[in-house]
């Protein structure tokens, strides 16, 4: 093949300078076979022996093949990258293989490890005619870094020195940390710090593409493992989107400053770059789930984006066809004179032969060009667009408030548009997390995971009743945290644990505390393992308030059920007071209401009775002792012993068989069904629990006591719940927990019935109630986590907030139909 100056003046001439060249060149394009990377080291090796300028013809005479084989037409572009890449691989590691010997000969041998990592065009195996070549340097940790250094120095001068036939290569370190201010050569262990602290989207980018060119592979696979958490993340890093686009906005601009970006083939409007991106992106963004994803070829990961579905086939058809077009376009304009330019020419003559060396008329070879570029413009806009970004609700709006693109009428509009009710105190917040004075280090970086978390925080609280507290305690829970960038990493990582705690901020202010208090607790919203734990037994917690922060937030998140969370608060105080008084006490202490049917709720009271034998002085100082060693966690409330409070603190089992038997009232005779011995001397329990049975169900109540029962339930519902048209409570108003309580007490004791538990004593009785009962329990339950009050009360203010917790769109309209349903039933339950 005759190569000709309109094809190429670089190849021509280099032809004329070497016409040995020529019967080589023949021959090898009659095979028409590509090499492998192998055959280009051991051609290389052999090249190489005699020194460096016999490597440098080597390289030439195989540019001079390449070159000519692309202008046939005939071959693959993906093969012409290829082989253009794998000679850059064999002539630098020849050249790390001289400079070495070179530094043995000075220094004495070594044998640390050094390897050089490729990444852009070269590391993707897509190197151009005419490409830089893109370096990282790195050595093991153990060795010198004084040699390493010099190693590397020397490798880049005789690289890009000047020779009779040019320069091997133009050397690009700038992708290495820290860019031009960064050190020529690294140590692994300062690569991991780098990237885990400080490094940037656009350099995830450049390294889907590393690979390991020359030096010691074992130590350049371990860089490769090292990179790949860093640049495919646990999770979906959608601020990346808009910061690739602020990038491709700053290349626009100075492309159009100087060619402008139609002449530009590269970075121009519908270039190579924007196809990089998109696929680079979408490669950041999935890969870290999606394995198949993490290659270094663009083309092979049009076709896997497309097999794993996140882009269709047209968009992959199109994307593939058009970077093949234009890569090709690249070489032409390469060729040329060997130099790297982009520019396709504006002088008619000039651009008439480029599209010659296509094999194209140029009326074809325009419209193809435009064809691409439009097809690769609309589709990188449709991911990376300025009005996409701008007008992409929240994700395009936290991108422009974090980076400062935002102005404070704007940023206020904005919030109240998410419905905030207080949007100038949000817009402090989120100002307090943006301008924390832990972004100094590393701004891009947690810049990037600021967005990224508080996009998902922003979707998952829209419409919950109260967004202005969510970002006003999530501030405070980050401040309180300290290492910021490692906390919005496990967020991040675990998607779940965000839409946890934007529901606690918002909805549970009881919870919300503790977070406060203890934001150590947070973790167990974001380890799955954890809070996915459903353990029958209490966590291994002391604290009250973070059992019931796990208990709480499993029960409120819908991990596990209200009797399932009442049943671990319940053996939680069992296990405290069972820790502060031991089996050989004198005292045996009595659980009655909630804590005796093992059915606690948060911040519920302590009902017991404690009861001893020996000497009263010592069994009440024992007592006391336990109340206050439980009171900083549990109030005990000890009201149900005989005569209340004006009652002695403990009794003995004679002095209190003569009290039921002679003053024992209706009310205690209900009260005491729940009654169970729960800690202290189990044979003093064994003499109480006899004369307990027989003063509850030995006999059923006639009309005295049924007439007491009936009045005790009207004194309650109006003198304590006292409700109206816009406040009801759950336990004391009509047709509510207590209700079906007394219903199911009058049954046990007409019944004979003795079961310590309501809901297992309507099954035994066959009463069909325990829909309504669960019902009102879970509302008492979520209204005691929303509320930072512990009642049983609710007013119309509260309605959403409920409906919301236990999922429910008119939760007023379903009370109302249960409380009448169980006031109903009461009333035929009850004799009147």
């Amino acid at each position: 093949m005759m190569i000709s100056r309109d094809d190429s003046p670089f190849l021509s001439d280099l032809l004329v300078r070497h016409p040995d060249y020529a019967d080589w060149l023949s021959t090898e394009l009659k095979t028409g076979r590509k090499r492998t990377r192998a055959e280009f080291m051991h051609s290389a090796r052999i090249a190489g022996a005699s020194g460096l300028p016999g490597l440098h013809r080597f390289q030439m005479r195989e540019v001079l093949r390449i070159g000519a084989r692309d202008l046939s037409g005939e071959v693959a572009m993906r093969d012409i990258t290829n082989e253009l890449s794998w000679l850059a691989d064999a002539v630098i590691q020849m050249v790390l293989e001289y400079a070495r010997r070179e530094l043995d000969e000075k220094s004495g041998p070594s044998e640390d490890q050094f390897a050089v990592i490729g990444v852009g065009k070269l590391g993707g195996e897509e190197l151009n005619f005419s490409s830089d070549v893109d370096l990282i340097y790195i050595f093991s940790d153990e060795a010198s870094i004084n040699r390493s250094t010099r190693l590397a120095r020397r490798i880049t001068e005789i690289l890009t020195e000047p020779t009779s036939e040019s320069t091997f290569y133009r050397v690009d370190l700038r992708l290495r940390p820290e860019g031009s201010r960064g050190e020529v050569a690294s140590p692994l262990r300062t690569l991991q710090t780098y990237y885990d602290s400080w490094g940037e989207t656009f350099e995830r980018l450049a390294l889907t593409k590393a690979r390991v060119v020359a030096g010691d592979p074992q130590l350049g696979n371990r860089f490769i493992e090292l990179i790949t958490p860093f640049v495919y993340r646990k999770y979906l890093d959608f601020a990346a989107i808009d910061e690739v686009r602020d990038i491709k906005v700053r290349i626009d601009e100075q492309v159009q400053k100087s060619v402008g970006l139609e002449r530009h083939v590269k970075l121009g409007r519908g270039g190579i770059r924007e196809i990089e991106f998109f696929v680079q992106a979408l490669q950041v963004l999935y890969g870290g789930e999606q394995r198949a994803l993490r290659t270094r070829s663009t083309l092979e990961a049009l076709e896997r984006l497309e097999s794993t579905g996140i882009i269709n086939g047209e968009v992959a058809g199109q994307l593939n066809e058009a970077y093949v077009f234009l890569r090709n376009l690249e070489h032409k304009l390469q060729i040329v004179h060997h130099l790297q330019t982009h520019e396709i020419p504006a002088d008619p003559l000039e651009l008439e032969k480029c599209a010659r060396r296509m094999q194209m008329p140029l009326d074809e070879f325009q419209t193809a060009l435009e064809k691409h570029r439009s097809a690769v413009q609309r589709i990188f806009r449709d991911l990376f667009g300025a009005k996409a970004a701008m007008d992409g609700g929240i994700p395009g709006s936290v991108h422009r408030f974090v980076n400062e693109q935002m102005d404070r009428d704007a940023a206020i509009e904005w919030l109240a548009s998410l419905d905030f009710q207080d949007p100038s105190q949000s817009l402090h917040n989120l100002e307090l997390l943006r301008d924390a004075p832990a972004f100094s280090h590393s701004p891009a970086r947690m810049k990037n995971l600021l967005s990224n978390v508080l996009t998902l925080l922003l979707e998952s609280i829209g419409g919950l009743v109260w967004p202005d507290a969510v970002l006003n305690r999530f501030e405070t829970i980050v401040r309180g945290v300290g290492a910021r960038e490692a906390f919005y990493r496990s967020l991040l990582e675990n998607q779940k644990s965000i839409y946890r705690l934007s529901r606690v901020l918002a909805l549970s202010e009881h919870l919300s505390d503790i977070l406060l208090e203890s934001p150590e607790a947070i973790d167990f919203l974001i380890d799955e393992s954890r809070f996915e734990q459903k353990s029958r037994n209490p966590f291994p917690a002391v604290e009250r308030k973070l059992q019931e922060f796990y208990v709480g937030a499993q029960y409120f998140l819908g991990s596990i059920s209200r009797r399932h969370a009442s049943r671990i608060l319940s053996r939680f105080a069992e296990r405290e007071l069972k820790r502060r008084i031991s089996g050989d006490s004198p005292v045996a202490i009595f659980a009655a209401g909630k804590f005796g049917e093992r059915e606690l709720g948060f911040r519920s009271d302590l009902d017991v009775i404690a009861f001893y034998e020996g000497d009263y002085d010592t069994a009440a100082g024992t007592v006391e002792s336990l109340v206050n060693q439980m009171a900083p966690q549990f109030k005990s409330d000890l009201r149900l012993r005989p005569e209340g409070k004006k009652g002695s603190l403990v009794w003995n089992p004679a002095r209190y068989r003569e009290y039921l038997q002679d003053r024992g009232e209706t009310w205690e005779r209900m009260a005491m069904t729940k009654a169970r011995f729960v800690a202290g001397n189990r044979a003093l329990a064994l003499t109480i629990e006899p004369l307990i049975t027989e003063f509850v169900y030995g006999r059923p109540f006639g009309k005295k006591q049924i007439a007491e029962m009936n009045a005790i339930r009207r004194r309650m519902e109006n003198e304590l719940a006292k409700e109206t048209s816009d406040a009801w409570d759950l336990k004391l108003g009509r047709g509510g927990l207590v209700d079906i309580e007394f219903m199911v007490e009058y049954r046990q004791i007409q019944e004979n019935v003795p079961i310590a538990n309501t809901i297992a004593a309507m099954k035994a009785l066959r009463m069909d109630l325990a829909q309504e009962y669960e019902f009102l329990r879970d509302a008492e339950c979520m209204l005691r986590l929303w509320s930072a009050v512990a009642s049983t009360r609710f007013e119309r203010k509260d309605l959403e907030a409920l409906g919301q917790m236990l999922h429910l769109r008119d939760f007023l309209g379903d009370y109302l139909r249960v409380t009448e349903s169980v006031r109903k039933r009461f009333e035929m339950t009850i004799e009147h």
